[in-house]
């Protein structure tokens, strides 16, 4: 791992090298698992490109290349990133030691402190949110563009028909191993890959530029979107990207976001295959109207749940560990440890320029049932130092 210390415009520019890269890697390979697929007639192959429904029994083929093309456009993409930028320093975190954020294990980091009722709450969220995120998904494909995006038009609903007929060919799985495939592809490797991509590596670097969570979730809950290259569904992606973004943000914990995308894309398969076994038309429909009041009552339970994951991180911190000195040099946020720590309290460091979400001061935490006596010595320390 290398020791040099990165721009935020480098690191930038290293990821996207990366994830070029590995898409490149990606397309080779499925290239490969294409060419086996038809390797008693190769010029098959672009003729099942154009029309998969004429070939069911090659659909694992394409399962394959989908599972290898998340994986190495995601997955490899950051990794290879995180050991061009990375470090094996360890640091304090807490209540506990963690690889600093410039590394890849770090990203699967769970806070020993976090309630796992987290996990029930993100999986209810995940399903409250469908109606809302369908009748968006609805009012997206509907829009109708003004004449001078004609041309843009016509190529995005072109885009987007292909994508449909596409996805309808994936999600026409039949028998066990097609099955199993389809969930690992569309569920767990979708939901790993694009996390660990946009809301574990993308999001801090771009929190770092603009100095501004908000922002920040937004932009990449827009790329996020924007990548998928379907237009017509851009905004309920994007608002899901911006979901995942802030129970991450929240959490500081990125199995979160894993598992409410994996929850989104196995319920949606989910629902395909049955519709598929009941010949009923797909989900995915713009010409299917999703009632007002289901919508309304979604927006609220959301809201709701996205209000409890909050307040159940927020509460958790108080109860825990809590700051009682901040200073933006680390010689004073040192010598105020060691201070406190000759005075038999237990004290931790928090470098925040170190992590990922943070810009500012160098931070002083103790137990609570230390704080009034730290304040009371740290008081004491700066009345001298004012004499």
């Amino acid at each position: 791992m290398s020791t040099k210390s990165y721009l935020l415009g480098e690191k930038l520019l290293i990821l996207i090298g990366m994830i070029i890269l590995s898409g490149i890697l990606g397309a080779f390979l499925g290239e490969g698992i294409l060419h086996l697929a038809f390797i008693d007639d190769p010029t098959a192959k672009f003729d099942f490109l154009n029309h998969p429904h004429a070939y069911p029994e090659k659909r694992i083929y394409l399962l394959l290349i989908q599972g290898i093309a998340s994986l190495s456009l995601f997955v490899v993409s950051s990794w290879l990133y995180y050991k061009i930028i990375g470090s094996k320093k360890e640091i304090s975190f807490i209540d506990s030691t963690a690889l600093e954020k410039n590394n890849f294990k770090f990203l699967f980091y769970s806070p020993k402190n976090q309630s796992s009722i987290l996990y029930l709450i993100t999986f209810l969220l995940a399903i409250a949110v469908l109606p809302f995120v369908g009748f968006i998904y609805q009012w997206n494909m509907n829009i109708s563009l003004p004449e001078f995006l004609s041309s843009f038009e016509h190529l995005a609903k072109s885009a987007e028909q292909d994508a449909k007929v596409m996805t309808d060919y994936l999600v026409t799985l039949t028998g066990f191993s097609e099955i199993t495939l389809g969930f690992l592809v569309i569920a767990v490797f979708a939901g790993l890959g694009e996390e660990i991509t946009f809301r574990g590596t993308l999001l801090p670097i771009f929190e770092k530029i603009f100095r501004n969570h908000h922002a920040s979730i937004w932009l990449v809950g827009f790329i996020f979107s924007v990548i998928h290259l379907q237009f017509y569904g851009l905004v309920p992606r994007m608002l899901l990207g911006v979901l995942f973004g802030y129970l991450y943000y929240w959490s500081k914990n990125l199995w979160l976001p894993i598992f409410a995308h994996f929850l989104n894309n196995a319920i949606m398969l989910l629902i395909e295959l049955y519709n598929k076994n009941q010949s009923a038309e797909s989900t995915l429909d713009e010409n299917t109207s999703m009632p007002l009041g289901l919508v309304f009552i979604s927006m609220i339970i959301s809201a709701l749940l996205l209000y409890a994951f909050k307040k159940t991180i927020t509460s958790k911190k108080k109860s825990g560990w809590q700051c009682v000195f901040e200073s933006p040099t680390l010689v004073k946020g040192q010598m105020i440890h060691d201070l406190l720590q000759h005075e038999g309290l237990h004290p931790v460091l928090m470098n925040k320029k170190d992590t990922a979400y943070g810009l500012g001061n160098i931070r002083i935490l103790v137990k609570p049932e230390e704080v009034i006596a730290s304040k009371k010595i740290i008081d004491e320390r700066e009345n001298k130092e004012m004499e």
